[in-house]
Parts: C-alpha cells; sequence; structure tokens
C-alpha cells in the first residue's frame, strides 16, 4: 500500500481487506478539543460501536443495516478555536500536535480506530476510493449533553446520520426534543444509546482530569487526585509500548504527568522529559 496514504487507511487495511464484496462498514467520526483525551471518549467511541455492532446487552435497532465492521475516527478542533476556549477558563491549552499524539496513542493498539487528521464528512470518501467493494456509512458520535445543547436531532436524516450516547439528565431531553421535532428514534439515522457506562468513567471529563492534574503534584504519594487523574489518562493509552513522546506538552503545564508516569509506565521512561 502506498506509504502517502493517510496512516488510518494503513492501519484500517488489516481490517477491511479481510471483508467480502458488498460488506456494510459502519464509520463513526467526532470531532472535539480533547484537552485531554481521556476514558469518557475512548468509552463512547466504544459504547457506539457495540451498538452498531448489535453487540449483547445492546438494544437491537429494527430498521438498522447489518454492518460487518465498524471504525472509529476522531478529529481535532484546532488550536485557535482551543485556545479561546481554554482561555475563557483562565486555563492554558495542550497542543494540536500533542493532543493528536495523545490520540494516536490511545488507539495506537485499537484496530478498528485511529485518530483523523482530516474534517469528519472527507472520511468516507478516502475510505471508499481505497475499498470500492465496500458498503461505506457515516454516524456523527455526540455525548447526549450537546445533543440537546444544539437540538442536533434536527440535522439528521438518512443522509446525516446520527448517533447518541446517553447521559444522566439529558437523555429523557433527546428523547422530548427529537419526538416533539417529529424525529424518529427507530429509522436508523438518529441512534440514541442509554447510559451503559460505569458512573466513574462516564464522568470522566477532559475538564476534570485538568483540574486533577493542576492539584497533582500535591497528591503523588498516595490516592489523592494527581494519582487519579493520571489513571484516567493511563487508561485511555495504557498497552502500548513505546508510544511518540506526547506527554511532553502535558508535562510541560502538569508536572505530575510527567512525574507519574516515570512511576507507573516505566517501558516508556525513555519518552519521558
Amino acid at each position: 500500500m502506498d506509504a502517502a496514504l493517510p496512516a488510518y487507511i494503513r492501519k484500517f487495511a488489516k481490517v477491511l481487506d479481510a471483508l467480502e464484496e458488498d460488506a456494510m462498514v459502519a464509520v463513526i467520526t467526532m470531532t472535539g478539543s480533547c484537552c485531554p483525551i481521556t476514558t469518557a471518549h475512548c468509552n463512547a467511541f466504544d459504547t457506539a460501536r457495540n451498538a452498531l455492532l448489535g453487540a449483547e446487552g445492546f438494544q437491537k435497532q429494527p430498521n438498522l443495516e447489518q454492518f460487518s465492521e465498524v471504525l472509529g475516527m476522531l478529529s481535532l478542533n484546532s488550536d485557535k478555536h482551543v485556545n479561546e476556549k481554554m482561555a475563557s477558563k483562565h486555563e492554558k491549552s495542550v497542543s494540536y500536535a500533542h493532543r493528536a499524539d495523545l490520540v494516536r496513542l490511545a488507539s495506537a493498539e485499537v484496530p478498528w480506530m485511529d485518530f483523523n487528521p482530516g474534517r469528519e464528512h472527507h472520511v468516507i470518501g478516502r475510505l471508499q476510493a481505497e475499498w470500492p467493494h465496500l458498503q461505506f456509512v457515516r454516524f456523527a458520535l455526540n455525548g447526549a449533553d450537546d445533543v440537546v445543547k444544539y437540538r442536533k436531532w434536527k440535522g439528521a436524516g438518512p443522509e446525516h446520520r446520527y448517533i447518541t450516547i446517553g447521559r444522566p439528565g439529558f437523555t429523557d431531553k433527546v428523547v422530548q426534543g427529537a419526538s416533539s421535532d417529529g424525529v424518529a428514534l427507530d429509522q436508523g439515522f438518529f441512534i440514541l444509546v442509554p447510559e451503559t457506562s460505569t458512573p466513574e468513567v462516564a464522568d470522566v471529563s477532559s475538564t476534570l482530569v485538568r483540574e486533577l492534574l493542576r492539584a497533582g503534584d500535591r497528591h503523588l504519594g498516595g490516592r489523592g487526585r494527581g494519582r487519579r487523574a493520571f489513571y484516567y489518562l493511563l487508561l485511555a493509552t495504557e498497552g502500548t509500548g513505546n508510544g511518540p513522546g506526547c506527554f511532553q506538552g502535558m508535562s510541560a503545564l502538569y508536572p505530575c504527568v510527567g512525574q507519574s508516569r516515570k512511576q507507573s509506565w516505566p517501558q516508556c521512561r525513555g519518552q519521558v522529559l
């Protein structure tokens, strides 16, 4: 395969080359700040994938195609967007390059997921060009809180599909809002997945992780907040061997990241400041 192709094309080849002619492939896409990526982001993709595959414990979608494979692709907001967002909170931001490295690290050993350096809606065209014998369908992944805020169900349709992960306090609002606007939840183009995460993981936001990391230097010795924050980061990126030096930017803002990583991730010590 051409080395000039996007990394995700080369990575997904191992999965897609094995599929039969006309196999259906769902592609879950999301764009976010991910400053930084956490277990909650990873869990959302995993939950959405299981829902689309009809895995055990997930409600069957009566009018949804049968997918042979489900891919996940995470895009990132620009530095300008994230810098402005963080400045409004009086916080420093992590650069696009380091956020991207964290996403790559988090998905390094997940054969069906990767970082998307481009826009969400460009993905299908790139995949279809490489595997013209397969049928790709894109689903935009969102949390129920974001869907409620922007009433995103109004944009859903056969050509613009959404999959929404329920969150406490927002799932019912999605149901009510979609119903009032005449958007059906059983037609396969607006899918709502009830809360299936454990409360601990579901409540882990990037904001919480940043707060915990800022407090980390005072708590490295025990079960304090810094250790807990690094735990969330580590769960998202563990088991990937000698990944890129993406923690450089994080440790510049939060020294406990570098310190914790030396203590908890010995195989990557050479990558740590």
